[in-house]
């Protein structure tokens, strides 16, 4: 019997993605904020007015909705979207006796450091991560064993249109110009949307509760995301050794980008590899971006 899946954020890069690979497996409600794809989705601006409805007789609540890292966006509103919305929408499993709740966090939550774990240091430095972390505290700690919580705390997501710095990176790949990546051996976990779709069915399906970070199967680099692009695109690496002097200032003076592109982001995931394979590589994910 197909399960009852309320998704909230239906026109989220994800939840899209989720609801196309898996619309003929569960039968889902759908609520959000701007018209995606959906012929049976329910668009409503303020989302803490969804109908009391369509909370009766849901399996599982899917909770996609989220502010990202942006620009001149208040603290305020990182609150209301990535805290008081998924807390609501908490209550509201409680009340309507609703099995599964999954929210979707992020590895923000962690300490920025070149290897991250499940037993990492949860010291986030974004308001994004902040109130990411604050979500998953509470809904893990105030089921009462009422109802079961999965975080999915997930590293960057990429895919054909994907936003975010790996869509930034491939973007540079493409322009025709030498970039300084030649001995750059950095070590970057990501996901392939195609992996995450196929990991939150896993979630539904296998009943996977408590803190969940997933991962592609392999990590890669900056070096290597720009030679692949441009093997695709059947042109010369072009790369360069950045010379020291010039990194250090890069790191000094903007290390945000030094960060993105020189430093490494390891990821480990703790999901048993019996259960969840990841088949999709980032040759994968680059292709898509390059035929889209």
């Amino acid at each position: 019997m197909k399960k009852n899946i309320l998704i909230i954020g239906g026109d989220s890069f994800i939840a899209t993605n989720f609801i196309k690979s898996f619309q003929k497996s569960f039968n889902f409600k759908i609520v959000s904020r701007k018209k995606s794809f959906c012929s049976n989705e329910f668009i409503i601006e303020d989302l803490f007015e969804i109908p009391d409805k369509f909370f009766h007789g849901i399996d599982v609540i899917m909770n996609f909705c989220a502010i990202v890292h942006r620009k001149y966006v208040l603290d305020e509103l990182y609150k209301k979207i990535n805290y008081d919305l998924p807390v609501f929408l908490f209550k509201k499993s409680l009340k309507y006796n609703i099995k599964h709740f999954i929210q979707m966090s992020s590895i923000s939550v962690y300490k920025r450091n070149n290897n991250i774990n499940i037993n990492s240091s949860e010291l986030p430095d974004t308001s994004y991560g902040y109130y990411k972390l604050k979500t998953d505290n509470y809904i893990l700690n105030t089921s009462n064993n009422k109802i079961n919580t999965t975080c999915i705390r997930s590293p960057l997501v990429y895919g054909a249109i994907a936003p975010g710095n790996l869509k930034s990176l491939i973007n540079l790949a493409k322009l025709n110009l030498p970039l300084p990546f030649k001995d750059i051996d950095n070590k970057l976990s990501f996901i392939n949307i195609k992996n995450l779709t196929y990991f939150l069915n896993i979630v539904i399906n296998e009943k996977l509760y408590g803190i969940m970070i997933p991962t592609d199967k392999n990590t890669t680099s900056t070096k290597e995301i720009v030679k692949l692009v441009r093997a695709n695109l059947n042109r010369q690496e072009c790369l360069f050794i950045l010379p020291k002097l010039l990194k250090v200032l890069l790191k000094t003076f903007l290390p945000n980008i030094f960060n993105k592109l020189f430093q490494s982001l390891f990821v480990e995931s703790n999901v048993d590899e019996k259960l969840y394979k990841p088949k999709f590589t980032i040759n994968d994910g680059v292709m898509d971006y390059l035929k889209k």
